[in-house]
């Protein structure tokens, strides 16, 4: 619980799902957060916050699309540690 709040804070979740689409297959890996770990000032810190990446794979095993939506992640900050 965060100090002075009684509110639960989530630890993250990650999932992945696969699916058929004709002749290639979309996969995608979804990772949901609680926004009282993080989140970028001035965003609302309501609900479970998600990022989406989605990416389709020809019968080759090749990637031939990829794309991405979501609330900004966390592993998207770049800390300089020296």
């Amino acid at each position: 619980m965060l100090p002075h709040t009684q509110r639960l804070i989530r630890k993250p979740l990650c999932e992945t799902t696969v699916q058929p689409d004709g002749t290639t297959w979309v996969v995608r890996l979804r990772e949901t957060w609680d926004p009282a770990r993080f989140r970028l000032a001035g965003e609302q810190a309501a609900g479970d916050f998600a990022h989406t990446w989605a990416f389709t794979v020809d019968a080759n095993g090749e990637v031939v699309r990829w794309e991405h939506e979501g609330n900004f992640l966390p592993q998207f900050v770049h800390t300089d540690f020296k």
